[in-house]
């Protein structure tokens, strides 16, 4: 998924070839960097299968400050690709949850004053379209909540709904994408436990507990139309996701957003990825991963997909 993504920005002019860092990997996290281990050498692999290896050359860094090491360079998205991988990432990030009651109210779910290991609901009626004013993504988020809270009571008016809205999650993309041109590619694989706000509501959602922190799942629904909201004015936005298997939580979403001028109506290497995706992936085990590890790639010569 992630290399046709890049082949697809090839092809459709987002990415030159040249000998400096032209594409991006970035993988979030925090943990064991079992993930990590084992997604490096799978491309190694898939490089060498594809007599790639010397036109895709793989930089791999582990750091916080991101400094690519091989090609001695602070880590640059301004015009290059970026494909995202989080594995168990979003569901570990702070998340807003609400409850959309059957009259259309919308209150808080918050974290009780007596004990943070469980939630009560709060009795305030949250006004969506003014909940978030801390910083210049409100706008973004105030309107992506308003749209989803809109949605909900049009298609469920008289059940009570759970809405769980991963902003920092969003502001992470966000700020992403701040630091991309208009005319980079974006790419995002993320898989997590989920949950989806149709589901019925018989109880506030439990804390499912970690080491040092505590996860909620998340709702790809939610991400999709978010995606949408942020994006679809500038971007072709295409998202993907694994059909639910009875009794397996775990999920995976693929993402991705391209300029609009250069979006293409053929089926490119990025399309039959994604019906790649749909059709082959499947539950892999847990694995959280280490600090931010970054794979920089460097497409030196043409090639063919």
């Amino acid at each position: 998924v992630v290399v046709r993504f890049f082949i697809d920005c090839y092809r459709q002019h987002l990415l030159s070839p040249t000998d400096t860092v032209n594409c991006v990997v970035l993988e979030g996290g925090s943990g064991s960097c079992k993930f990590a281990a084992a997604f490096i050498p799978a491309v190694m692999t898939l490089l060498e299968d594809a007599d790639l290896q010397h036109v895709i050359r793989p930089c791999v860094i582990q750091n916080d400050p991101i400094r690519l090491r091989v090609a001695n360079a602070t880590l640059d998205v301004s015009t290059t690709p970026l494909f995202v991988v989080g594995n168990y990432f979003f569901d570990s990030l702070p998340t807003d949850a609400f409850v959309v009651d059957g009259d259309g109210a919308v209150c808080e779910v918050c974290t009780d004053d007596e004990s943070a290991d469980t939630f009560t609901l709060s009795h305030d009626v949250v006004d969506t379209t003014q909940y978030y004013q801390d910083n210049d993504d409100s706008k973004c988020l105030n309107k992506a909540l308003t749209a989803l809270v809109q949605h909900i009571q049009a298609a469920y008016p008289r059940r009570k709904c759970l809405l769980l809205f991963p902003v920092d999650a969003f502001r992470f993309v966000l700020a992403l994408r701040r630091r991309s041109s208009a005319r980079s590619p974006f790419g995002m694989l993320v898989g997590d436990a989920t949950v989806h706000f149709s589901d019925i509501l018989t109880d506030i959602p439990e804390l499912s507990p970690h080491a040092d922190c505590f996860c909620l799942p998340v709702d790809f629904d939610v991400i999709n139309r978010f995606l949408d909201i942020a994006f679809a004015s500038t971007c072709k936005v295409q998202v993907s996701t694994t059909t639910p298997v009875f009794s397996d939580t775990f999920q995976v979403l693929y993402a991705t957003l391209f300029p609009l001028q250069e979006a293409s109506s053929s089926l490119g290497a990025t399309d039959k990825a994604r019906l790649l995706f749909q059709s082959c992936l499947h539950h892999k085990p847990r694995a959280k991963f280490a600090t931010r590890l970054t794979t920089a790639m460097t497409i030196t010569t043409p090639f063919c997909s």
